[in-house]
């Protein structure tokens, strides 16, 4: 009888199998847990009322629909600018000759990369608040007269302090996924596409974009959909007219009035259903683009 042997595509399933299932006891579970208790079935809090009244409380609410565009704003264009400068970085790294500047570099955004959120928070009011250290200095050599004349970058309806946190923590995250591939590719080809004459960003256009795609819209992929449910960060920089909906589902939880709680789950499960259709659809433009820059 002829033996059954596993290709090494069914090996790799195989191997993954356990950690697949760990996942999937645990997110999985706690998912369903989150449904059952968002349709209102509580019995520990004596909730025994099945339906489908706290999603409609929640997509009724004034704020629910400028909430959501205000997170896809904000992760959009957090993700957008960490991908454009991930890349290039990732880019100007790979040709760099100084192999001192390149370990520093990448030695940097190791540390910014492990830098809590939180910190980073502290450290960038500390830098670029109006009584920041950069406002200061530019008072002093007179660039600006007053401290009010400084943009204001945090606390205001447009998220640019929310942006930059979000993009000072990214890029360092798709610069080292993205020039691992890179880096993989070589310089073999972009040597081959100077000596006809190719420019720099012709090469990365038509060369090692296409090459590293995959790299690319995962990280950039990644970055999107943390950003999107992220609440530490907005939370604390928001304005009082605009709050995301990781911000708004977070005051939920904390509420000290129980009946809430099938809201709080509700809220939950409608993010992680937007979240899902927001990466497929933010990871497919994506693809459209990166790939399309070979043809």
């Amino acid at each position: 009888m002829r033996k059954f042997k596993p290709s090494n595509k069914t090996n790799k399933y195989l191997l993954a199998l356990p950690i697949l299932l760990i996942y999937g006891l645990f997110l999985g579970g706690g998912l369903i847990g989150v449904a059952i208790e968002s349709s209102g079935y509580i019995p520990a809090l004596g909730l025994t009322e099945v339906g489908m009244a706290h999603y409609m409380n929640i997509l009724s609410a004034p704020n629910f629909w400028s909430d959501l565009t205000y997170s896809l704003y904000i992760a959009f264009f957090a993700a957008t600018i960490s991908t454009l400068l991930g890349v290039y970085m990732a880019y100007r790294l790979l040709l760099s000759k100084h192999k001192k500047i390149e370990i520093l570099v990448k030695k940097i955004m190791q540390m910014g990369m492990i830098l809590p959120y939180l910190y980073m928070v502290f450290l960038v009011l500390i830098l670029f608040s109006r009584t920041g250290l950069i406002s200061r200095v530019m008072y002093n050599l007179g660039f600006i007269e007053t401290l009010e004349q400084f943009p204001q970058l945090f606390y205001t309806p447009s998220g640019a302090g929310i942006i930059l946190i979000f993009v000072m923590k990214g890029v360092p995250f798709v610069t080292l996924f993205v020039l691992n591939i890179m880096g993989r590719i070589g310089k073999y080809y972009y040597q081959v596409a100077k000596i006809h004459g190719a420019s720099d960003f012709y090469i990365l256009k038509k060369i090692y974009l296409p090459l590293s795609s995959t790299a690319i819209i995962w990280s950039s992929s990644i970055v999107f959909i943390y950003y999107l449910g992220a609440f530490e960060v907005p939370y604390l920089l928001n304005s009082n007219k605009n709050v995301n909906l990781s911000s708004r589902l977070y005051s939920l939880y904390i509420d000290t009035n129980i009946s809430t709680i099938p809201d709080a789950m509700a809220y939950n499960m409608l993010l992680v259903i937007i979240g899902i259709i927001a990466v497929v659809v933010y990871s497919q433009v994506l693809k459209r683009i990166v790939k399309g820059g070979g043809h």
